[in-house]
């Protein structure tokens, strides 16, 4: 076990192995947002009852566009998250500077830093919502980071665990951290990159997925040979430690986004963006390749770029661009989407696309599944609308500022405009869409604020307004509320909490799936995945097995199955434990390997040099 950097409390250790006995498949909170897509990852609202049509006489939709409070001077750096009755915001800023309360702040106002500064700080912030009024919990700095004049890091990135209570934090370097949700403390820390891709760059990353005990971490990363790879580790969200890894290489046009979990033929999987237009599905347990979908049709079609993955009702849709080399900045680009079925007697190995259609050619574009129908939001400023069962075009709809004019004709006066909104209306919008009880949303960037109703594949536009700044990001939705951040501040609209807030029942993937009825061996897993040793150091192995729809079915007897390490030391069949000699001085990367009849699984495992000073500790200590 390598040697802990921090000490962890016994009952903590006590906990996570219990936690390790109990069943996983427990549904997230309907009306929570712990991810910035939403509770099923599609920006799909689960809440019922809850009108945008802000112009009716009902006294819902008055009570609905009420603004109860705002948290200004708040320098956001990732989309809000709301769950157990509390408001999450990863912003610019530290602890030494004042927690903003309601109405006040005090970080100064900014998108991102855009000049190269010394040191780069962000933290977590959180704030108690059930009543009118915000309250301030605590706030969590999140490790800085120093960047030269050349450097660049991606944003921080983070997602929330409603059930377990935690958050779980990308930093702009490579610091993986999960934090307790409630009050703010550290439950544990560790790189988010294997030891081997330590001094790769990470290019971008994505908010980090939630599920069961898992998390799932996707990062673009560039090594020293220039070469670029996908990193998609999946990690045990109650200690850190690496369960699976996937690695794939990628070209230069290649765009990271977030994989969304799925199911395919009674099996929960991981729907990944890969090379050349292509979209992969794993096994969210196991990390094992399924099989890969493609989006090119015929060896003519140009590469295509995947930038949204959503899953709903059994079908995946992706949304994608093609590649030109030669893109210039405000130029249009050409889209398609792509719908697929995986119904539960989808064969694995078939193909079976329901269709694809070609929007207009826009700058940017976004795109929202629900029940059969897609929309595609662009910086065109048009909404088209296709159905998957008439394989059609239903609606071409302007949006906007045209359509803002047309249902509300007042502006806002010039001495109102601010120079963040000139400089955004001086470029292509971009534009959000979420689904809440038959209602399309569309915000953008130009600051319209636009509601459809969508019920019977209907799309009539029922709210308009235009706001004083920017629509930044995609807005959070819970218990009747909505959160919207803009370019200045976080807004809370919507009525008192009283506890009226209905939804629909969310259910667990792997109920759906039913991936529990075969207890047919599949893969087998060896845990951790990766880890560093040094010399004198040891590591405990675990080996699960699955059965073949990913589920697990029980933990291996080591005695059980077949080892094979090539690197120094001594590993002990009996116990699954790696001893590393006190005299290893190598610093390389090594296999272990194990066999359990036909299935395989591997760690890395890599060595470096004892540090001077530093007493080795075994697991035992």
């Amino acid at each position: 076990m390598t040697a802990p950097t921090r000490s962890i409390p016994a009952a903590i250790l006590l906990l996570t192995n219990c936690l390790a006995a109990l069943s996983p498949a427990l549904a997230v909170e309907p009306m929570s947002w712990p991810h910035h897509h939403g509770p099923q990852f599609n920006r799909i609202s689960r809440e019922r009852d809850l009108t945008l049509d802000w112009d009716s006489d009902d006294p819902q939709a008055s009570a609905q566009r009420q603004e109860l409070w705002q948290i200004v001077g708040l320098s956001a750096a990732a989309d809000p998250l709301v769950f157990n009755d509390k408001l999450y915001v990863l912003h610019w800023g530290s602890s030494e500077q004042e927690l903003p309360a309601q109405a006040d702040g005090a970080d100064t106002p900014q998108e991102r830093p855009d000049l190269p500064a010394p040191r780069f700080l962000s933290s977590v912030s959180a704030w108690h919502i059930q009543g009118r009024d915000t309250v301030a919990r605590f706030r969590y700095d999140l490790p800085s980071i120093e960047l030269n004049e050349n450097d660049s890091s991606p944003l921080p990135k983070f997602a929330g665990d409603p059930i377990w209570r935690q958050l779980y934090c990308l930093g702009m370097g490579q610091d993986l951290i999960a934090i307790d949700a409630d009050y703010g403390f550290e439950m544990w820390q560790r790189s988010s990159l294997p030891p081997t891709f330590q001094d790769a760059r990470v290019i971008d990353t994505v908010p980090p997925i939630v599920y069961e005990h898992l998390l799932i971490v996707a990062q673009l990363v560039e090594t020293k040979d220039s070469t670029r790879l996908v990193l998609i580790n999946g990690y045990d969200r109650r200690n850190g430690s690496p369960v699976w890894q996937h690695e794939q290489k990628v070209g230069e046009t290649f765009e990271l986004t977030t994989p969304v979990p799925c199911i395919l033929a009674s099996q929960v999987a991981l729907a990944v963006p890969g090379q050349q237009g292509n979209v992969e599905l794993m096994q969210i347990q196991t990390g094992r390749s399924l099989r890969k979908l493609t989006l090119n049709d015929n060896e003519s079609s140009k590469e295509k770029i995947v930038t949204e993955i959503l899953f709903q009702n059994g079908q995946l849709l992706v949304l994608s661009r093609e590649a030109n080399q030669n893109q210039t900045a405000q130029s249009e680009r050409n889209w398609h989407l792509d719908l697929w079925s995986l119904q539960s007697h989808f064969d694995v190995g078939a193909t079976e696309k329901i269709g694809s259609w070609t929007p207009s050619p826009a700058e940017h574009m976004t795109s929202l599944l629900h029940d059969g129908l897609i929309y595609a939001a662009s910086s065109a400023n048009r909404l088209q609308v296709y159905s998957s069962k008439a394989d059609t075009q239903l609606h071409d709809l302007e949006i906007g500022e045209g359509l803002h004019r047309e249902f509300s004709p007042q502006r806002l006066s010039q001495n109102d405009e601010n120079s963040e909104l000139q400089n955004q209306r001086s470029m292509p919008p971009r534009y959000h869409l979420v689904w809440v009880a038959n209602q399309l949303l569309a915000t953008s960037t130009h600051g319209y604020w636009q509601a459809f109703d969508c019920a019977n594949s209907a799309c009539q536009m029922i709210y308009t307004a235009e706001r004083n700044e920017p629509i930044v990001g995609i807005p959070a939705i819970s218990k009747k509320r909505l959160y919207v951040r803009t370019s200045e501040q976080l807004i809370a609209m919507g009525p008192i909490d009283n506890g009226d807030a209905i939804s629909h029942p969310l259910i667990p993937l792997s109920e759906i799936a039913n991936d529990a009825d075969s207890v047919t061996p599949g893969p087998i897993q060896i845990v951790p995945a990766f880890a560093t040793l040094e010399a004198g150091w040891q590591q405990s192995f675990r080996i699960l097995q699955f059965n073949e729809h990913g589920h697990f079915l029980e933990e291996l007897d080591p005695t059980r199955v077949e080892w094979s390490w090539t690197g120094p030391g001594d590993l002990d069949s009996s116990t699954a434990t790696l001893e590393i000699p006190d005299d290893a001085s190598t610093d390389e990367a090594f296999r272990l390997t194990v066999k359990a009849g036909k299935q395989t699984s591997e760690s890395t495992i890599s060595l470096r040099p004892a540090a001077a000073n530093v007493q080795a500790l075994s697991p035992s200590e």
